[in-house]
């Protein structure tokens, strides 16, 4: 998986590192987990929501202190992992070996 990840955004102009967090049973709080909750509480009370720009609006006012920052991506910001799927998953690609000459 993390060689997957490597691969596919090694190019990447945009990403610095990767993070892995792997959760243990019983420890399973993340730091965002308080900004999900802080949005959840909010959109209890609109009950019209009808772009994704009106979901931004929430999140960036849910908080009076620390407020969310909220980073809009793009379907340019996504990277396509299909060329790696193909080379991992393609079991017919024949590979030549050199013999040893034991």
């Amino acid at each position: 998986m993390v060689l997957l990840l490597k691969c596919a955004l090694g190019g990447s102009k945009h990403v610095e590192y990767i993070k892995l967090q792997f959760l243990t049973s019983g420890h399973s709080f993340l730091p965002n987990n308080s900004e999900f909750g802080d949005v959840e509480c909010v959109l209890k009370r609109h009950t019209e929501m009808f772009s994704p720009e009106d979901y931004i609006q929430v999140m960036e006012s849910c908080r009076k202190k620390r407020p969310i920052e909220v980073v809009s991506i793009e379907r340019e910001d996504f990277v396509s992992t299909q060329k790696i799927e193909k080379e991992i998953t393609n079991r017919k690609k024949v590979v030549k070996r050199k013999r040893s000459t034991n």
